[in-house]
């Protein structure tokens, strides 16, 4: 049997060619850099380049830019300091410490300096930037463009870690994939996600964010950016064509989230005879870090609006999804108990799910317990682009991390999680491996009781304030419709995974399980 690209997509651990670096000093040691124009919240643009050493010393420059494409530098802000790798996170990677000990801003035209220096003064007057002054004119006095550095208090204010870029909360998770694809070794770096809204310093990611790449051959923009320094920062150029989000897309490597890990297969078809353009999109939803043991998959199809250019970020595409149909495969026992425990009416006919069953949940018009609804409308933002390898990678929009539901074109995302790869670029047609991911606890080993607790009758029960969608409620824009990414965020594409406390509680319970009986 040869390879699709869906069967890709379920069976990830296996073909991803990705093995997992334990981490030490020795490890994360070089110089890591950026593969393409990064477009965090705001949006904001960035081009980031690590130097870690042996020494537990690092140092990071984020160059920041005004387009899409990288091209127009505004400022490079440069930080410097030491780090610790701790022990193996829950996401797969391991948690690192890493403290700034100083910070360094080198504005790279006069309106960025006026910008930064106004920025400062009103929210982080702490941040030691230099007074601007005026002539009689009434003309601001320019001096010379050079670095000033900023004390530590820059960090302490929302406002001028999101103007500056610095987000430390992002190195308190940490993984290294190491890629062997077609005989070539390239290791990729991983830090954790940036939030999409206000957070407190505190913040722990639930995902990682772009990875880095270390110095390579196989990349130019990565050997550009190996040899360019705060002053001296490099412009990428718009790309001669546009490229067509038509055809298949899968992930390349399992995608932690909240609470649970996943894989996606992504497919546009061609407009058909009467000009509609559908869509099809399958989350497999796993209980391991390896995306081995998987718990449900979920498949979500409908049409799209015609492509329109962003004009906000350089090269995508805002779109807007038409959900008209789900279906929902448990492959969890205890999934599958929870679905059956549903109102009748709220989530597909309750008596007929199973293990192993698709059911859809079109005649009752969504799930309640994934916060499904049909029909429904979700606004987002595309971006493919060419790879070094001449591959392309599609970016979708980051989810909300406040679970704002994507329900009108204002709350579009303006970030990008994890890119999606162009199915033949990856799919050889190979032979399907031999062994599949497991639909199955494992039997477990007879382990020591680490705690004894009683779980109560109406655990699997409907929440007694909770009430079923409704015609009005569905209509109405407020209503929370549920998540697309299925990270338990609401945000972009078709909103239909958000995750309730109980099917959280049970991925953890039983994720918990089998790492005992695996130990």
């Amino acid at each position: 049997m040869r390879t699709t690209c869906e069967n890709y997509a379920r069976s990830i651990y296996r073909h991803s060619h990705k093995e997992r670096v334990d981490l030490n000093r020795r490890e994360i040691t070089g110089i890591w850099t950026s593969s393409s124009c990064e477009a965090y919240s705001g949006p904001q643009f960035i081009l980031r380049k690590y130097v870690i050493g042996q020494d537990g010393k690092w140092s990071a420059n984020y160059y920041h830019y005004k387009d899409g494409w990288c091209s127009q530098p505004i400022f490079t802000v440069t930080m410097k300091g030491v780090f610790k790798i701790g022990g193996k996170n829950a996401l797969g990677g391991h948690n690192g410490d890493f403290t700034a000990k100083s910070f360094l801003l080198t504005p790279h035209n006069e309106k960025a300096f006026i910008d930064l220096i106004k920025t400062s003064k009103q929210y982080c007057p702490r941040a030691n930037l230099p007074t601007l002054q005026k002539n009689i004119k009434g003309e601001f006095i320019i001096p010379n463009l050079t670095n000033f550095t900023m004390r530590k208090d820059v960090y302490r204010n929302y406002v001028c870690r999101k103007t500056f870029g610095i987000h430390l909360y992002t190195h308190k998770i940490i993984k290294v994939l190491r890629d062997k694809h077609n005989g070539n070794i390239n290791d990729k770096l991983y830090f954790g996600e940036t939030p999409t809204v206000q957070t407190r310093r505190s913040y722990l990611p639930s995902s990682y964010h772009f990875p880095l790449s270390r110095s390579s051959s196989h990349c130019r923009i990565c050997r550009r950016l190996e040899s360019a320094t705060a002053s001296d920062v490099i412009r990428l150029s718009q790309p001669k064509k546009e490229l067509s989000i038509e055809g298949e897309w899968i992930s390349s490597t399992c995608q932690p989230v909240t609470e649970t890990f996943m894989s996606r297969y992504f497919k546009f078809s061609p407009p058909d005879v009467k000009g509609q353009r559908r869509w099809k999109l399958v989350y497999y939803f796993f209980l391991d870090s390896a995306c081995n043991v998987l718990s449900y998959k979920i498949l979500a199809r409908g049409t799209h609006t015609t492509l329109q250019k962003s004009k906000t970020i350089a090269g995508a595409y805002d779109v807007a999804f038409n959900l008209t149909d789900t279906e929902i495969t448990p492959y969890e026992k205890l999934i599958a108990e929870m679905l059956r425990t549903e109102p009748d009416g709220t989530c597909g006919v309750t008596s007929k799910w199973r293990t192993g069953v698709t059911q859809s949940v079109k005649n009752t018009k969504g799930c309640r317990l994934f916060r499904i609804s049909i029909p429904s409308v979700e606004y987002d933002v595309l971006k493919p682009i060419q790879i070094d390898n001449g591959g392309v990678e599609l970016f979708t929009g980051q989810s909300s991390t406040d679970h704002i539901v994507a329900s009108s074109p204002d709350k579009r995302a303006s970030s990008f999680q994890l890119p999606l790869r162009r199915c033949k670029d990856l799919v050889t047609g190979d032979e399907e491996p031999k062994e599949k991911p497991t639909v199955r606890t494992p039997k477990t080993r007879k382990i020591k009781t680490i705690a004894a607790f009683t779980i109560p009758k109406d655990f699997f029960k409907t929440n007694p304030q909770s009430k079923p969608i409704t015609d009005k409620d569905r209509n109405n824009p407020n209503t929370v419709q549920g998540d697309a990414h299925g990270n338990g965020k609401s945000g972009s594409l078709p909103q239909m995974g958000h995750w309730n406390s109980h099917v959280v509680a049970i991925c953890a319970l039983v994720g918990l399980l089998l790492i005992q009986g695996r130990g």
